[in-house]
């Protein structure tokens, strides 16, 4: 959901510096930049997963529904982490503080 604008379906497309999300136009709605995330949580929602993402004063939600709604956001969470390692030892110091 960009600003105040309705929910809106993207994609993710990740790079060891940059997680886009591109709408189905391929125009960007959110483009983080991986170095400068601070937190990235997976949890479940009323109506499905949410992967979280914060960077600086940003926060940036992706929902995921369906059968495979904890897959798929676990699966960006791993996906971010692949592209970039230095965004790993963000994920595992919040498990651990989680444990």
């Amino acid at each position: 959901q960009p600003g105040n604008a309705p929910a809106a379906s993207v994609r993710l497309f990740i790079s060891p510096e940059h997680i886009w999300a591109l709408d189905s136009h391929f125009h960007p709605l959110v483009v983080v930049p991986v170095a400068e995330i601070s937190r990235m949580r997976v949890e479940p929602a009323p109506s499905g997963w949410l992967l979280q993402v914060r960077w600086g004063d940003h926060k940036a939600e992706f929902s995921y529904h369906g059968v495979f709604a904890e897959r798929f956001a676990r699966l960006a969470e791993e996906s971010i982490v692949a592209a970039n390692p230095s965004a790993a030892s963000i994920v595992r110091k919040q498990r651990a503080a989680s444990a």
